[in-house]
């Protein structure tokens, strides 16, 4: 099953981080069995910023951290109130291929997107 997760997020003013906090709060409210695992993952394209050049600040690097902090607080919420197994990563690739390796990686049985 795939879904996206603009259902879950009303679009309400605020930081991106609390808009986060409300997926994962919500997603905590979906009844999962307590043998469920959630795998959150955050897909960086590969682009201009995959290679360090002096002078220039490493996005990639910068995003990456900041997206991992975020994830881990949506496990977090995830692991606290939905009592469920939940992982984070930040992966570089093709969003469609890391997607479709993690299903695999996983036997995910649903996809939000």
């Amino acid at each position: 099953m795939h879904r996206d997760v603009r259902e879950l997020y009303q679009g309400e003013p605020g930081s991106l981080e609390r808009g986060h906090r409300r997926i994962a709060a919500q997603l905590a409210q979906q009844n999962y069995g307590k043998d469920t695992q959630i795998h959150l993952i955050h897909v960086i394209v590969p682009g201009f910023a995959d290679v360090a050049v002096e002078g220039i600040p490493d996005v990639e690097s910068v995003e990456r951290k900041e997206e991992q902090a975020v994830l881990d607080q949506m496990s977090g919420i995830l692991k606290f109130q939905a009592k469920v197994d939940a992982t984070a990563e930040v992966v570089s690739g093709e969003i469609v291929e890391v997607i479709a390796h993690a299903c695999r990686q996983y036997g995910a049985d649903e996809v939000i997107v």
